[in-house]
């Protein structure tokens, strides 16, 4: 029998560790927190910078302020220089609503209240990188609108004092950034996106008017999707939440909405506004905005504070197109934004031109970014293909250094103490507090301002050239005290000395603070 062959032992299996396959890069996500962080740290870098411990010489400041604290005191949303409670009707309580909630929280220090507005610009930016994002489908464009709004000079500066412009941004762009998110929802109506945005739109209304015009973008924007149910929630939540302030309006009215009425709210004497003299301010107010006010926020030179120079005219015409062009090649919501930017400019336009100032368009500032850098976007999408045409927005970080003059003047501005006129105003206030009994009454100019600086009621002042009117208005209001500064307005002088001049015998100088000569006098009822 033949021997069998030995069979070799079976080779042992050694396990060898397996190697992972390559990842790549996430570039897209690495480049979102790059461009993140250089947002930031300009941002901040900035608003140290500039950042003004000294109260802005703007009454508006103070009357928020004292709105807010009236607020957290259970006074409601009524006047502070009122001797009765009296309903407020000038200014909209959305913002000393806010006020209200910070004081609450982190109190009462002006520096604090400012600070937050800070805070929501910085949030204001970010949220506008997200949207661009969403919009445009480019990463860089993003940047590039979300790196301007962070280092706008006007943006910056607004974000330094207590005015109701930066929580309006952060508000409306917040509603707008939560509305992307609903309309993405595959939840539909029971998206709580859905109501949240609802909610902080009509919360914009209650900080401005101009936020009416959403619920049309809302509507819009539903019905032409053909969903017909999110499209009747959104436009009667809206119309809901709004609906206690047009009752109040309409009981109580509204300081803006009689001021309208006017052919020039500082002269009611020229009398009530008619056809004719609308379609003028008009005609008005779109050559300002166009031309100046919104170009005006983009490049920050080249318009004096009448007129823009020819140059400048030009400039905003095609900003004026590229808005509309980037309106057209965004994508979704692209109605939305048409009725909100389109129905807050179209409530500008019949504005008094007395009120056309700078500040009513910085709030749309971000969106006309944004709709500028989508419209060369696209043109560039015709030249250089739809991969690379982000990249023609980058050149337009260099608008940046057109900002540096400004910001430069508000860092040197910061630095500088307050005016002689001020800091003895503001003084007389303090020594009101601490040596007229609480219950005093004064009439000053810019009562909001003394009010807040003496815990004192103040009523104003009485513009009349009639000694014995201005007399009578101190003895009606029950005034104690009057003041007479040196704050470089007119009607001091016009109205209030005269009528002093000719009453000696009625009042007694009870302090004096000199450079320049500042006045309390007490008034003998």
């Amino acid at each position: 029998m033949a021997k069998a062959k030995p069979v070799p032992p079976a080779k042992k299996h050694i396990r060898t560790k397996a190697t992972a396959p390559a990842r790549p890069i996430p570039w897209e996500k690495y480049g979102m927190w790059a461009a993140l962080a250089v947002v930031t740290c300009a941002f901040w870098l900035l608003y140290y910078k500039i950042f003004d411990h000294k109260p802005d010489m703007n009454g508006d400041n103070f009357a928020y302020m004292l709105l807010g604290k009236r607020f957290v005191a259970g006074l409601g949303f009524t006047d502070a220089t009122s001797r009765v409670l009296r309903p407020h009707i000038h200014f909209s309580p959305g913002y000393p609503a806010m006020i209200a909630v910070f004081i609450k929280l982190l109190g009462d220090s002006q520096d604090t209240i400012v600070f937050m507005n800070g805070i929501m610009m910085y949030l204001s930016c970010l949220l506008m990188f997200f949207i661009s994002r969403r919009l445009t489908g480019s990463q860089i464009v993003a940047f590039v609108v979300s790196f301007l709004c962070a280092v706008n000079s006007y943006l910056l500066r607004f974000s330094t004092i207590t005015m109701s412009e930066v929580p309006y941004i952060f508000i409306s762009v917040l509603a707008i950034y939560t509305f992307t998110r609903a309309v993405d929802d595959p939840r539909g109506w029971k998206s709580p996106w859905l109501y949240l945005s609802i909610a902080l739109m009509a919360y914009a209304y209650y900080m401005k008017s101009n936020a009416i015009a959403f619920v049309g973008g809302v509507g819009l924007y539903f019905l032409f999707m053909k969903d017909w149910k999110r499209a009747l929630i959104g436009v009667t939540l809206f119309i809901a939440l709004i609906f206690p302030w047009y009752l109040r309006t309409k009981r109580v009215g509204s300081s803006y909405l009689s001021q309208m009425s006017y052919i020039n709210p500082y002269k009611p004497e020229l009398g009530k506004i008619s056809f004719s003299t609308m379609i003028d301010r008009v005609k008005a107010n779109i050559v300002r905005y166009s031309t100046r006010d919104i170009p005006l926020n983009i490049f920050p030179e080249g318009a004096t504070a009448e007129k823009a120079s020819t140059g400048y005219v030009l400039l905003g015409i095609v900003i004026v197109g590229l808005m509309i062009w980037g309106l057209y090649r965004l994508k979704d919501i692209r109605l939305l934004i048409l009725s909100y930017l389109g129905g807050s400019l179209l409530i500008l336009m019949i504005w008094p031109t007395e009120y056309g100032f700078i500040r009513y368009a910085t709030p749309f500032t971000p969106l006309v970014l944004l709709l500028c850098l989508s419209g060369i976007q696209g043109l560039a999408a015709l030249v250089l293909g739809d991969d690379r045409a982000p990249y023609a927005a980058l050149p337009f970080l260099l608008i940046a250094f057109a900002y540096s003059d400004n910001i430069n003047q508000q860092e040197l501005d910061a630095q500088q103490p307050l005016p002689p006129n001020y800091e003895n105003y503001f003084a007389i206030a303090r020594w009101a507090k601490e040596h007229t009994p609480k219950d005093a009454t004064f009439s000053a100019r810019k009562p909001d301002m003394f009010i807040y600086y003496s815990d004192r009621l103040c009523v104003g002042d009485k513009p009349s050239l009639d000694d014995k009117e201005v007399m009578q208005f101190f003895r009606d209001q029950q005034v104690d005290y009057v003041v007479i500064e040196q704050l470089g307005f007119a009607s001091t002088g016009k109205f209030l000395v005269p009528a002093v001049q000719k009453n000696m015998d009625k009042f007694e100088i009870v302090y004096q603070l000199k450079d320049p000569d500042t006045y309390l006098l007490k008034f003998k009822r």
